[in-house]
């Protein structure tokens, strides 16, 4: 006859014992004591299990099971794209973006679950998160736009968990990490971006003249990158640009994104040397990206450093401090009025003396 092994206490928990590598809780039911298991392996489940028993809720380990950071994120995730209900969809880039935010953030975090994570070690993983490394570019922190996304990731997905009483505390309940605002930037001015496209070409002697092209159709159409990438000459017709879709087909960003821009001066100017160096056909930018060569510029003339995007911020302005009004700018940037006012509208220190001259 097999003898049955004797439950043995766990050091430093009341009433928490073990017995062939399964835990089990000692209780006391109308004066005699008997044994309950926890139906677990693992310390942790059984310390868990053990606290609602003693605090009167019912055991199920299963519904409140702790996830892992990975899987948490993922319902961060779907719970954003449901908020927004059947009625009103989001849009395929948004879907895109959540998909590539969801995809970095697996790559930076590791799969454990949720109580093992502490601030330290998350604001860490995040400060350290670096672009993937891709064929002649090497990669790149993140900037302070990207770290602040991922932040905001796991916040929620902590912060959903413990409303499903998965999750005690929320690590980065407390952090902040602010994005810089886009209207605080200082923007160059008219002829600042002149001597920036002249040093890109100092700079670059092979790509130089392509370059300078870029910054310059950027700055004065105001397209997204996207759109700028998947413009061909066929979409130039008469006096004005016609937004009709993003690179490879990709659908335009908002609903408002589908829209015609008159062609001003400087961007006929900018689109006759386009013409005139590369030709007609196919696709009208020169160079798909200048992020790197509008850094390295701005650097070599110790001016604040633009990025792609701070050209569509550059046209905004532009357009605003010559006297267009609100509603046409924001018609011809494919966004809603108070969309530009508080993302892309931007002041010089120029335009400020010019304004305050006016005061008498």
């Amino acid at each position: 006859m097999t003898k049955t092994k004797a439950f043995q206490k766990v050091d430093g928990i009341a009433n928490l014992y073990h017995r062939d590598g399964k835990y089990y809780a000692r209780l006391s039911e109308g004066g005699k004591r008997s044994w309950r298991s926890l139906d677990t392996t693992k310390k942790s489940d059984a310390k868990k299990a053990l606290a609602l028993l003693q605090t009167g809720r019912p055991l199920d380990i299963k519904q409140r099971e702790e996830p892992t950071l990975h899987a948490a994120m993922e319902t961060a995730i779907a719970h954003r794209r449901s908020r927004r209900g059947i009625g009103k969809p989001l849009s395929e880039a948004t879907l895109s973006y959540h998909a590539e935010l969801l995809t970095t953030a697996k790559r930076i975090f590791p799969d454990h679950r949720l109580s093992s994570f502490t601030e330290a070690g998350l604001l860490k993983a995040i400060a350290a998160a670096r672009t993937q490394k891709q064929k002649g570019k090497p990669a790149r922190p993140f900037g302070q736009s990207r770290r602040k996304a991922q932040a905001e990731l796991v916040r929620q997905a902590y912060r959903i968990a413990i409303e499903k009483g998965q999750a005690r505390s929320n690590p980065l309940a407390t952090v902040e990490l602010n994005q810089p605002d886009p209207k605080d930037r200082r923007l160059p001015t008219r002829k600042e971006l002149e001597t920036i496209c002249t040093k890109a070409i100092e700079q670059n002697p092979r790509h130089g003249i392509a370059v300078s092209m870029t910054i310059k159709f950027l700055a004065f159409s105001g397209l997204r990158v996207g759109e700028a990438r998947g413009l061909t000459w066929e979409r130039i017709r008469g006096d004005a640009i016609h937004v009709i879709e993003q690179e490879n087909g990709k659908p335009l960003k908002t609903r408002r994104s589908k829209r015609k821009i008159p062609i001003n001066p400087p961007l006929q100017e900018t689109l006759e040397a386009i013409a005139a160096a590369y030709g007609t056909d196919g696709r009208v930018l020169p160079l798909r990206c200048v992020r790197h060569q509008l850094r390295t510029a701005c650097e070599a003339l110790g001016i604040q450093t633009l990025t792609n995007h701070d050209l569509r911020s550059w046209y905004a302005t532009w357009l605003i401090q010559s006297g267009v009004d609100i509603a046409t700018t924001s018609k011809w940037l494919g966004d809603d009025p108070e969309v530009v006012l508080r993302r892309y509208a931007a002041v010089t220190d120029e335009h400020e003396k010019q304004e305050a001259g006016k005061l008498r």
